[in-house]
């Protein structure tokens, strides 16, 4: 599938706080409806399909332990969703970083996923895509 736009690019951003970690995702509106399977704009109420896909198609662990988001916020602009959401996180100093991202790479060729992590004072950003899913480094 093509999009409907000229750059297949989805926004990630996650970062933490002394009690949990913080992403924020900027995706294009059609293409998160066409991977939900959706023909009608997200309920703002109810975000189990959202959470359901997120976490089939995000893998992250920090110093080896695995972390499951949950939606807290979904906003609608004219062309994308801009979705929060958190993950309970103990105190600990961020060392080691692996994240798997597939997001909309099933349906859309030349999908690009731009994480960027912002731990210990430090911005790391990397674009994965379907020759690179996943990505792995310290901090």
């Amino acid at each position: 599938m093509n999009p409907s736009h000229d750059i297949a690019l989805a926004l990630f951003e996650i970062n933490e706080t002394a009690e949990q970690l913080e992403m924020v995702i900027r995706i294009d509106k059609e293409d998160f409806e066409k991977a939900l399977k959706i023909e009608k704009e997200l309920n703002t109420n109810d975000f189990s399909m959202i959470d359901k896909y997120l976490n089939e198609h995000i893998h992250l662990k920090l110093n080896g332990q695995s972390f499951r988001f949950l939606t807290q916020e979904l906003n609608k602009e004219e062309l994308i969703y801009e979705i929060k959401c958190t993950a309970p996180k103990e105190m600990f100093i961020v060392r080691s970083v692996q994240v798997k991202n597939t997001c909309l790479l099933d349906i859309i060729n030349k999908q690009s996923n731009l994480v960027t992590f912002n731990f210990n004072d430090k911005s790391r950003t990397f674009r994965l895509h379907k020759g690179r899913k996943m990505t792995e480094f310290g901090y």
